[in-house]
Formats: structure tokens, sequence, C-alpha cells
């Protein structure tokens, strides 16, 4: 419930008083939608999001054996669901680190495929020898930066990345991605600081370092050289993001089980 829509129920409190104490389980999505229902004279149970749900994002088996030997000994950062504006920027923060980590491989998969040869030309202008996946290049080692401008793969990707850079969040007026599907898979997450979207998920990621936000681009080449450089913060990291995409699901288990006496033919109430 939008804060719209409540101040709306409001103008008739009774009315809203009496709808909401009809159900006998309100599953909020998110805490402020519970605050609102509660002020209008619901009683709340435990939060529960759908869109927060789900299981892993698949992969091709022998794809992704074919792409770890050809990757073998290098660093992947993954850049996942870019925009426009923020290849260059994330680029520039990985050309940074090249120094220290010269074997690094960029891959960049844009929110729009059809972006690939766009994306392609801002790498290769940043300083990167770059290959596009829907042209049937491969990461070999010359490749710097690899552009997965197809559709269906990030599964793949979100498995080999060291660090995931999640896009959406330094490109005006997108609002960030969820996080969750390279949290299902144990990521490492960093992202960008205008997550709006997903603004509930991130905080909480954050204070509990299952995620870290770099403001800029300096921020950023310094979190992708911590994490790259000492692998175990950025394993730790990972099983924090996991433990919290995993909570989601045990709402789910939590909500059927209070669902289920309400259904025909349940147990009596």
């Amino acid at each position: 419930m939008t804060q719209k829509s409540a101040v709306g129920w409001g103008r008739a409190p009774g009315a809203a008083r009496a709808l909401l104490q009809a159900f006998d389980l309100i599953l909020p999505q998110d805490t402020e939608t519970a605050a609102r229902l509660e002020r209008l004279g619901g009683t709340i149970g435990p939060q529960l999001n759908l869109k927060q749900v789900g299981a892993p994002l698949p992969c091709d088996a022998v794809e992704l054996d074919r792409l770890r030997q050809e990757t073998e000994g290098r660093l992947l950062i993954l850049a996942a669901s870019t925009h426009p504006g923020e290849e260059s920027l994330i680029a520039e923060a990985v050309q940074g680190l090249m120094a220290d980590q010269p074997g690094a491989l960029l891959i960049v998969a844009p929110r729009h495929p059809e972006r690939g040869a766009e994306v392609a030309r801002i790498l290769g202008q940043t300083g990167f020898n770059t290959a596009r996946r829907s042209a049937g290049h491969r990461p070999t080692p010359l490749v710097g930066a690899y552009v997965a401008d197809t559709l269906g793969e990030l599964g793949l990707f979100f498995r080999l990345a060291d660090v995931v850079v999640m896009g959406g969040g330094y490109a005006a007026g997108v609002g960030g991605h969820n996080p969750l599907e390279p949290a299902r898979l144990g990521a490492a997450i960093v992202t960008g600081p205008s997550v709006f979207n997903a603004a509930e998920t991130y905080q909480t990621m954050f204070e509990e370092v299952a995620a870290l936000c770099a403001p800029d681009g300096a921020a950023l080449t310094r979190h992708l050289a911590g994490l790259l450089d000492n692998p175990a913060i950025a394993r730790r990291m990972g099983a924090a993001a996991l433990a919290h995409a995993q909570r989601y699901g045990a709402a789910l288990n939590d909500a059927m089980a209070r669902l289920s006496p309400l259904l025909p033919g349940g147990e009596a109430r």
C-alpha cells in the first residue's frame, strides 16, 4: 500500500477498519505497508514479498564448465544489468585496479542486450580489448572485457564472477535492480547509490555486510580491489548475501503454514 493510497483510505477510517478487520491474515509486502495498514486498523502478520522469492537462476552446466576452463586463473568482475552511462564508469573503475590485477576480466551484461555493439564500443574507448558473446566470440586471454549481450545467461555469469557490480545504481532515474538473483548464488555484490526500487532490501544487506554501496567510481575501484585482494572477505560477503536471500524462502514457508488452515479442507481454526 502506497502512502497515497493510505491517505485515501484514511478519509473513511470506519470503513477502512471494518474492511481490514474482515481479513483473518494480512501479510504486508514491506515495513512501510505494514505500518500504514496497522494505522488503518488491520491486524498485521509477518511480512511477505513474493517478488523476493525464487529459485537460483539456471544455467547450462556444460557451458559453465567451458567458461571456467577458458577463464581459469583470472579474476572475474561482472557488471550486471547495466544502463547507458554506467558502462564507462564501471570500466574506468576496473581500469583503476588493473595495475594490481593485470589478468582480471570485466564481463558486462547490459540490461538490454541489443546495446551490445554500443557497449563494446564504450569499453574499447576505455582501453579494453573487447569481445561480444552474441557474435560467437570467446573470452580468450587477450580479451580484457567481454560483453555478455545475450538473453537468459545471467545464471552463468553470476556463478563465474568473483565480484558482481549490480547495474541501475548509477543511472539517473533507474533506481537499481534487485540484488537477490546474485545473492541466491552467493555472490559478493557492489552497487551504486541510487537503488530506490529495492531500497529496503539493499539497506538490510548493507547493514549485514551482504552487499556494499560504492557512491562513485573511486569508491567502486576501492571496493573491487578490496574484495579481489581478499577473497576470504568476498566469500563471507557472498555467504551473508545467500543467507539473506534464503530468509525470503523461509518467510514463504511460514506464510503457507499460516494460510493452510484458512483454505478449503484446511485444519479447523
